[in-house]
């Protein structure tokens, strides 16, 4: 049911005046807003218009899918609830149930919602492979490479579920399917997207049968492809890093001390994906008193709001220099407000690797909060996140190998001035050190984040809690050694990533 002639008088804009707003103009803006990642004043004008208009369906629906965006699942479920009993799209309902469950990690849930779809139609093949995907979270590979041969057999051309087939434990692709993908490559049957997926997917492949030449092919044109899809400056990134430490000097940290800042124990796990993040998360997971927010925007969201609002609607961290910090708590009840399901947790740990731009405004709003710096190998982190196809914009600076080193050493460095600026705030986690002697830094990372000791951190592996990160089957086994020098048989294809390495050897040892 529309709501065409539904007029709504409401603050809009920053500063804020009333305007009087038809249905289409707030939906519009709403769209704009979140096109725009400005997901809160999405979320602020959807709502207004969900609740004005309780039995449209495209509000509801709308309405979950920001809430979604703003990471609030809990008000995306309640929308999408709604959306279901208007009784309009059965179908397009259940899709967006089935996403905020899987955004909650709830692989379960997610898989009652898709068999539902499946029931209506039997023969879509994103309903098998996202049923594939919910297996995949939960640690049933089984299962999952059923659901993602059903999606192949519904559609040769579905190349994600190859991708994701690829990515299983086992030697990869058949030869059969090899063939197939191969064939569709060379006759222009994929459109680019499936294109970037198929090129992913035989990388894979071919680095399981150790044919390194063909997998650099594929892993080089997917990134290529990949890489038309994404925006990245590596300039800017360290205009940005730059920016930063010329703002938290130590004086202006204690000056934005707050004597009744939030008590909350938030450990934040910051730094570059695949440095082994996810193992780090699980560990702590595994102790009683911890709950994860997982990865998720909430700082981001939280930051640029009070940014635009009280920083001449300047991006972080030009707005600082003329912030009204008297507003900074506002930074913390927008973060908290967000994770409010943990609420009842001692301990949460935020896996959210981008927060390294914040600990200098985390630590004046959150004096408890402490961080760890997810570190391994650089080329080992930067080759890792090469031959992995993250989500759309997700990571975008991972699809060339230059963008790759030098977001590196930018993230390197600021985390450094972070142990610098917050004595005793940040601890480094290296890969390699907790794979070689997984008990006695699993001891030292408890007693970093002031946590007793529990056995149950050693079997991290055992939990049934899902996990939907590019590790998600890795950390559902025993920990493992045999990733720590895989990238030294690709010497020869990661010649910026491999000078980057170089140099950062040479400042260490003081050449």
């Amino acid at each position: 049911m529309k709501s065409e002639q539904l007029k709504l008088t409401l603050p809009v804009g920053n500063p804020p005046s009333q305007q009087t707003m038809s249905y289409q103009q707030l939906f519009d803006l709403a769209r704009s807003e979140a096109n725009a990642a400005r997901y809160a004043a999405a979320a602020y004008y959807i709502e207004a218009l969900a609740t004005a208009a309780p039995q449209d369906f495209d509000a509801q629906l709308f309405a979950a899918d920001i809430m979604l965006l703003n990471r609030e699942l809990s008000k995306a479920a309640e929308y999408a609830r709604k959306a279901t009993d208007l009784k309009y799209d059965a179908e397009r309902a259940l899709v967006m149930q089935s996403r905020i469950a899987m955004a909650g990690n709830d692989g379960a849930t997610t898989i009652a919602f898709l068999q539902a779809l499946l029931e209506l139609n039997p023969g879509n093949h994103r309903y098998h492979c996202e049923m594939g995907d919910a297996y995949l979270a939960l640690g049933d590979s089984t299962q999952a490479l059923a659901c993602y041969n059903q999606a192949l057999n519904c559609n040769k051309r579905e190349a994600r579920s190859a991708l994701q087939m690829a990515r299983l434990p086992g030697p990869g692709l058949s030869k059969p399917r090899v063939r197939q993908l191969e064939f569709l490559l060379d006759s222009a049957q994929l459109n680019q997207a499936d294109q970037i997926y198929a090129h992913f997917a035989l990388a894979n492949t071919y680095d399981k049968k150790g044919d390194i030449e063909k997998q650099f092919k594929h892993l080089t044109r997917g990134n290529q492809l990949a890489d038309l899809h994404h925006v990245y400056s590596s300039d800017e990134h360290w205009s940005t890093i730059n920016a930063t430490r010329k703002f938290f000097t130590q004086d202006r940290i204690r000056q934005l001390n707050y004597p009744n800042a939030e008590q909350r124990r938030i450990i934040f796990v910051i730094g570059m994906p695949r440095s082994g993040s996810t193992l780090i998360e699980q560990i702590l997971c595994a102790h009683p008193q911890v709950a994860s927010a997982g990865e998720n925007p909430h700082m981001h969201h939280a930051v640029s709001n009070f940014c635009w609002e009280h920083g001449d609607q300047l991006p972080f961290p030009a707005a600082l220099e003329s912030a009204d910090f008297s507003k900074m708590p506002e930074i913390a009840a927008n973060y908290l407000g967000a994770i409010s399901d943990l609420d009842s947790s001692p301990v949460i740990i935020d896996k959210t690797l981008g927060n390294y731009l914040y600990p200098g405004l985390i630590a004046a709003i959150f004096p408890h909060a402490k961080f760890i710096h997810s570190a391994r190998h650089p080329v080992a982190t930067c080759y890792g996140c090469y031959k992995v196809l993250f989500g759309s914009g997700l990571v975008p600076f991972s699809y060339r190998l230059d963008h790759l080193a030098a977001h590196y050493r930018g993230t390197q460095e600021i985390i450094e001035f972070w142990n610098v600026e917050l004595p005793g705030k940040v601890y480094t986690q290296h890969y390699e050190t907790l794979v070689a002697d997984q008990k006695a830094q699993t001891r030292a990372l408890l007693e970093f984040c002031e946590l007793p000791w529990n056995d149950d951190c050693l079997e991290f592996h055992k939990g049934d809690r899902a996990v939907s990160s590019a590790s998600n089957f890795q950390v559902k086994q025993k920990l493992y050694s045999s990733a720590v020098s895989e990238w030294e048989k690709f010497t020869d294809y990661l010649g910026p990533i491999l000078a980057m390495a170089e140099e950062l050897e040479n400042e260490e040892n003081g050449g």
